[in-house]
């Protein structure tokens, strides 16, 4: 996994990520934490799904700009997004974190590698 930084209007936002890039990587995601400490960013992805996750996670949709297409928040274990078409990646949070970064629809997110 490789690291990443988020930024909304050129301020970090105050969390660590990790990419998964990989098949394996982004196939066990965050299933299987007690907490959601990191935020992770999936590549290459339209919807997703909560099954074998203990906690509740919130979730924004990026378009190739990296713009917010969609955002679902406290998404809860054991559901499925539905597939958003315009998406091509997914930034996983703690839940909380979408009302906390007050991210928006239609908001640019900056991904650096770190």
């Amino acid at each position: 996994m490789r690291r990443v930084e988020i930024k909304k209007n050129g301020k970090k936002l105050d969390i660590d990520c990790d990419e998964a890039h990989k098949f394996f990587e982004r196939f066990l995601g965050l299933m299987g934490k007690q907490e959601i400490k990191k935020g992770l960013v999936i590549t290459k992805c339209k919807s997703i799904h909560t099954c074998f996750m203990k906690v509740s996670m919130d979730a924004v949709f990026l378009n190739t700009k990296n713009e917010v297409v969609k955002m679902l928040e406290k998404m809860k274990p054991w559901r499925f997004s539905g597939y958003y078409f315009k998406a091509s990646k997914v930034l996983e949070l703690p839940a909380g974190s979408i009302k906390r970064f007050n991210i928006k629809r239609g908001d640019q997110l900056d991904i650096h590698y770190v």
